[in-house]
């Protein structure tokens, strides 16, 4: 396993403090910096979770992307009780995600497709008619052009 995955490992599956008194560094950080590091690897978790979910090799995928970016997105809104610094990650991290993350007409028709989600509920009124409509013609095009 390469060092960072190994990191990341430790840091989701088990608290610093418990990894520093381990290594007979007790009292490194303070409870304020614990619980920062606490809800920073708690935020980067969903990022990790759905990173997995689209990086499948043995199912389709094509038709999570659009709900991977509604629940990233979704995580990224403040909260009441983020601190100052938080609410500033939580913007970059949205930002890098919409400058980065580009969903387009494909992603919208393939959870379309999807049984579970083909009413898009995570769509506008307007982008589930657009959908509907494409899924239309194309329907008709491949009947007209066997």
């Amino acid at each position: 396993m390469h060092g960072l995955k190994m990191v990341l490992k430790i840091l989701l599956e088990m608290k610093v403090n418990e990894v520093l008194e381990r290594n007979g560094r007790k009292g490194v950080f303070s409870t304020e910096e614990q619980d920062n590091i606490n809800r920073l690897v708690a935020f980067l978790k969903v990022f990790k979770e759905e990173s997995v979910d689209l990086e499948a090799e043995q199912t389709p995928t094509l038709q999570l992307v659009l709900l991977a970016f509604q629940r990233i997105t979704d995580h990224c809104a403040p909260t009441e009780t983020d601190t100052a610094n938080f609410k500033l990650l939580r913007s970059r991290a949205l930002n890098l995600l919409l400058k980065k993350f580009q969903i387009d007409e494909m992603h919208k028709i393939a959870t379309f497709l999807w049984p579970d989600f083909r009413h898009l509920p995570i769509l506008s009124a307007q982008d589930q008619s657009k959908v509907s409509f494409y899924v239309f013609y194309f329907v008709l095009y491949l009947l007209y052009n066997q």
